[in-house]
């Protein structure tokens, strides 16, 4: 859903390209979905009690260089998210 209100088919194809390079099997569906709707790149290398990682990124082509508007895209995008899961319940139960 993260995908599809905010990228498109694309998106999708990404977020299943890149979901794995990410360190968690769970976390990296929804941030390589996150990232590719949204054109920046996530994860990466990054400093955990001090020592610096060596994880690839998700979705490595997009912006690396995040703005403070890109809070607000992101949050944009989960509510769209979870809009289209209310939508997707509420026809459920009416089928």
């Amino acid at each position: 859903l993260i995908c599809l209100t905010g990228g498109g088919w694309s998106a999708v194809k990404i977020m299943r390209r890149d979901a794995r390079l990410h360190s968690s099997p769970n976390a990296g569906w929804p941030e390589a979905a996150a990232a590719a709707a949204l054109g920046i790149a996530l994860s990466g290398p990054r400093v955990y009690n001090g020592a610096l990682t060596e994880d690839p990124f998700v979705h490595p082509e997009g912006r690396r260089e995040l703005e403070p508007e890109d809070i607000e895209a992101a949050c944009a995008l989960l509510w769209r998210g979870w809009i289209a899961l209310l939508g997707l319940a509420a026809l459920a139960a009416l089928i």
